[in-house]
């Protein structure tokens, strides 16, 4: 009898779904992932199967907006798409569906670029505080092959809340001190102080202090500013997002330094 071997076909989204301290998310087999931007609350990255990101790209942006901007989504995200990519046509109405039980917006788009029939289909989704937007954008062929790939992904993320560990509890200090000017010039001087208070139950204070004096000829003026805020820190992984009362989201990757310094984002603040 004639052995006759049978090539098995590789699954071209074969993935695998990653636990991070902070939430899960999928990554495809032989895939490349590339930071795309971002900055601030946002982060923007995106994949693509290697030798193929001329044929279908998968981009993933994730952020914590404002209050206002979240509840906007919906609204919000379709438009800066029409921005961010000019070329692309709408097809089609929007449909409203779910994403793990999370409130989500699927639309298509279609463009002509350099005589290739381009598709673009964008999901976004609401989890909680949390702001995703998925855009599977490729050619008719790279859609067929890989454009299961945002659902996948859009399944797959996930976000996971813990109370702040005994370490951030406390009160820390960041004190900043700039002068400019010497001898009979005018000499300038700032100083800012802000304290951030974390409470056991996730919820902050912040207290901010600033002076400014300028001497010069003519004598000497001074002004000095306070103000404070207080709001909820949600800690995911070693992300905390500080949400304010009054709507306003600040993220900052944490790092505890010895116990008498807490790093967030690229500055120190010390424990008073």
């Amino acid at each position: 009898m004639k052995e006759v071997k049978v090539e098995i076909k590789k699954d071209p989204l074969a993935y695998k779904v990653h636990q991070l301290e902070g939430g899960s998310i999928a990554t495809f087999d032989g895939w490349r992932i590339v930071p795309a931007g971002g900055g601030g609350n946002w982060t923007v990255v995106d994949t693509a199967p290697t030798g193929k990101e001329n044929d279908f790209v998968l981009r993933v942006v994730i952020g914590t907006p404002s209050a206002q901007e979240l509840d906007g989504i919906f609204t919000a995200g379709p438009q800066l798409v029409q921005q961010t990519y000019p070329m692309f046509r709408r097809a089609g109405d929007g449909r409203k569906c779910t994403f793990g039980g999370d409130e989500a917006l699927i639309e298509d788009y279609a463009a002509d670029i350099q005589g290739r029939s381009i598709k673009m289909r964008v999901a976004y989704i609401r989890k909680k505080d949390v702001a995703v937007a998925i855009a599977a954008i490729g050619t008719e062929d790279g859609h067929k092959e890989y454009g299961r790939a945002l659902e996948i992904v859009a399944q797959s993320i996930t976000f996971k809340e813990s109370p702040p560990e005994p370490g951030l509890v406390g009160s820390w200090a960041l004190e900043k001190y700039y002068s400019s000017g010497t001898g009979t010039s005018s000499q300038f001087s700032h100083s800012s102080s802000t304290v951030i208070t974390i409470y056991p139950n996730a919820t902050f204070t912040e207290q901010r202090n600033s002076s400014s004096s300028l001497n010069n000829n003519y004598g000497s003026t001074s002004a000095y500013v306070d103000g404070g805020n207080r709001g909820k820190v949600v800690k995911r992984g070693t992300l905390l997002t500080f949400h304010y009362d009054d709507g306003k989201v600040w993220n900052a990757e944490y790092r505890l330094d010895g116990g008498q310094g807490l790093w967030l984002n690229k500055s120190c603040w010390f424990r008073q």
